[in-house]
């Protein structure tokens, strides 16, 4: 973003240009998404969506950073409510499939548009972050060591965002379950091995 906003005003402002986004992403693809059209759908003048957004990018940027802490927030959730990787994958892979389900269009186009965007550091950064709270709950719930548990954690963070990616730019949700069903108990044998 060029400028964060100061005001509620502004901050309405920049969460309509967003929603909009999101919408004509999910209506249309990424080649609905051009400045002009955002505007228009926001309701908003092409100036005041400038203000804060210098190119289409920069709008696929923020959709991505919204996006990124409701996965991060997922994420969260499932490790508190559970205490094995299998039961944290599948309950992940479910809530991901719930949201792919609700905006197939808009993670696909996200997909597309990672270089683009310039999300590439962010988008490690959360993994990173999965990466340390997955570490943490193997080093307390396995009592392996933290070098180990840090080794089999980038293995499943790494290997389900691969996955997600995958199942997000499928229309099959059935072969979705199934093969978050295969990576949980690829991580249940990996860890029992």
């Amino acid at each position: 973003m060029r400028k964060h906003p100061h005001t509620p005003l502004a901050a309405t402002s920049v969460d309509a240009i967003v929603a909009a986004a999101e919408q004509l992403l999910e209506r249309e693809g990424v080649a609905a998404l051009t400045t002009n059209r955002v505007a228009e759908q926001a309701g908003v003048s092409i100036g005041t969506l400038y203000q804060y957004f210098p190119n289409k990018f920069a709008l696929a940027a923020a959709i991505f950073e919204r996006h990124g802490r409701s996965y991060q927030a997922m994420f969260a959730a499932a490790v508190t409510e559970h205490h094995t990787p299998y039961d944290i994958i599948r309950a992940v892979g479910e809530s991901l499939l719930d949201m792919f389900a609700q905006h197939p269009n808009i993670h696909k186009s996200l997909r597309q548009l990672r270089s683009a965007a310039e999300v590439h550091e962010r988008i490690d950064a959360m993994l990173d972050a999965m990466i340390d709270t997955m570490t943490r709950v193997l080093v307390a719930t396995r009592h392996l060591p933290a070098e180990r548990a840090r080794d089999i954690a980038f293995v499943l963070v790494h290997g389900a965002d691969g996955i997600a990616n995958a199942i997000a730019t499928s229309s099959d949700r059935e072969q979705g379950r199934r093969v978050i069903q295969v990576f949980a108990e690829m991580a249940s044998s990996l860890l029992h091995g």
